[in-house]
Parts: C-alpha cells; sequence; structure tokens
C-alpha cells in the first residue's frame, strides 16, 4: 500500500507529465516540423530543405528552382538575405496531416527559429516567397511583436504579386479613397484567418497599404524602419516618420 506521502508524490508526477505533454500533442504539426530530419518519410534535398522521399526527381527540380527565385526576391526587397528558415515541402495527405495547417503554406515561428511548411497548393514562387518574407522580417526584428500582422502581410503579398486585385478592393472598401483603411482591425493574425472572405480582403487591403508606403520609402526606408524599431521606437512612430522624411525612392519591384 502507497503511504499518503507517496500517493501525492506519483499524483504531482502525473500531473507534471500531463502538463509536459499537452503543449506537445497541442503544437503536433509544428514539434513534426522541428524534428524533420529524424523522419524517415522525409528526405533532405539541400541545406535546411526537405521533401518527401516519393517526390521525383523532376518535382525536385522545380522546387530547388523556384526556391531559388524565392530567395532572390526577398534579397531583392530587404538588400540581401539573412535568415535560415527550415523549409518542408509536403504533398502526401499523410504528409500534410503531420507537417501543415493548410494545404499551401504557413510558418511556425519559434525561439531558435522558424519552420516554413509548403503543402500540394503552395509549391510555386509566391507562396515560398510569401513566407520566406515572414521569416527575414522577424530574423531581422529584436522584437517580434513590434509588427502588427497587417504589416506582416502586406510585405509577404507584396512580394508575392497574388493579390492584383489590391487597388480594386480598396476602392470598394474605402468607397474610392473617402474611408481610411481600418487597419487596427487587422493588427491581430486572426484577421488572416485561411480561407475566409475576411481574410481574403484583409490581404488586399494589407496589401495596397505597403505597398503604398514601400513605393514611396523604397528599400533605405524599410530598412531603416526596422532600426528604429530595433532601437525602440513605437511601430506608428517609425511608421509614418519614415514616410514624411524620406524622398521617394525607387521601388525594387
Amino acid at each position: 500500500m502507497f503511504s499518503s506521502k507517496k500517493f501525492k508524490v506519483c499524483v504531482l508526477l502525473i500531473v507534471m507529465l500531463i502538463g509536459l505533454c499537452i503543449p506537445v500533442v497541442a503544437r503536433a504539426k509544428s514539434t513534426h516540423a522541428v524534428m524533420v530530419k529524424y523522419d524517415s518519410r522525409m528526405e533532405r534535398i539541400s541545406v535546411n530543405t526537405y521533401v518527401e522521399k516519393q517526390v521525383d526527381p523532376h518535382q525536385r527540380d522545380q522546387i530547388a528552382e523556384r526556391l531559388r527565385a524565392s530567395r532572390e526576391s526577398v534579397a531583392g526587397l530587404f538588400g540581401s538575405k539573412e535568415a535560415s528558415p527550415v523549409l518542408i515541402f509536403v504533398q502526401s495527405a499523410e504528409g500534410q496531416r503531420r507537417y501543415a495547417e493548410n494545404p499551401t503554406g504557413q510558418t511556425y515561428y519559434l525561439y531558435w527559429g522558424n519552420y516554413i511548411v509548403l503543402g500540394p497548393q503552395g509549391m510555386d514562387s509566391a507562396v515560398i516567397s510569401h513566407e520566406l518574407v515572414h521569416a527575414e522580417l522577424r530574423e531581422r526584428l529584436l522584437n517580434k511583436a513590434k509588427v502588427p500582422a497587417w504589416f506582416d502581410e502586406g510585405l509577404a503579398t507584396m512580394v508575392d504579386g497574388r493579390y492584383t486585385d489590391y487597388d480594386t478592393v480598396w476602392r470598394k472598401e474605402t468607397n474610392g479613397g473617402e474611408r481610411k483603411i481600418d487597419l487596427e482591425s487587422m493588427e491581430s493574425s486572426a484577421a488572416f484567418a485561411y480561407g475566409t472572405a475576411e481574410a481574403y480582403t484583409h490581404y488586399n487591403l494589407a496589401c495596397y497599404e505597403v505597398t503604398r508606403w514601400y513605393s514611396r520609402v523604397g528599400r533605405q526606408g524599410l530598412l531603416q524602419f526596422i532600426d528604429d524599431l530595433n532601437s525602440g521606437q513605437p511601430f506608428a512612430s517609425a511608421y509614418a516618420d519614415i514616410e514624411t522624411s524620406l524622398e521617394r525612392q525607387p521601388s525594387a519591384f
């Protein structure tokens, strides 16, 4: 028979074990991403890049070429590329269940690095570029929470080129510019929830605003803006100050 003291210790250990397991279960897909190099179903095709073993050589060549083009786009935006996220390309239903939150693309942001998962609908330069911009911005920011979701997504959509209707959406949502974009409603990532009509509108509005801003400040302004944030300046004032203090710079796009 257990003594009362031993029983309490056992209960405490069980509670602690459950407490440790819950976060792992709740974040199972990001945990799998972190452990990708130990997954026998995956194969590394270059530094920090993994594909499912059944992906044929032609598809691998396509992935490599699109990844090269995407990295060039990101370097064009920032002037150079500093981030080295882990990229995981999955096509099978099992691969998606194990790694992906959606069939397009997503990035798991962890303290020690970023893990990008591209599904069957995201193996093109647009989606790859989008996710790489997220990783690059986070690599350069000391405080990731300084940037609202609309700026993060706007910068990424400006590069990926999929949201070509952003001007039309902006005209509709602002009645031709009579109303301002409600940026406060897009500060959280919840405003960009995958697959919703609201998210589509928000992506377009974010693309419009950041494209407008970048067309005025250019790469020099973007890099100065990041430096200002890293120096402790609040986002709103840094964002506005760069636009008013710099002359119009030629866009990289």
